[in-house]
């Protein structure tokens, strides 16, 4: 259990009933839910949480980068697109 800043209510982590507001520049980690903050060219992420997703589409979570960087260049054509 964790204090949520969102809704100001202690619950499990990624089961906050609020909508997260994300700033630009930052998408939301499909596996914890927190948001994540783009800070270089390529578009792999990964999160605190430990998982890997694509910061152009979402896709994700995997569990390795290289699964992310599969996906971007079969997708997206590289990672820096």
């Amino acid at each position: 259990m964790y204090y949520c800043l969102d809704c100001k209510k202690w619950h499990k982590p990624a089961e906050c009933k609020q909508k997260i507001k994300v700033p630009a520049g930052f998408r939301i980690c499909p596996s914890c839910k927190r948001p994540v903050e783009k800070v270089a060219a390529c578009n792999h992420i990964r999160c605190q949480c430990g998982k890997h997703f694509c910061f152009y589409c979402g896709w994700g979570p995997a569990d390795t980068e290289q699964q992310v960087y599969n996906h971007l260049n079969s997708e997206h054509n590289g990672h820096g697109n």
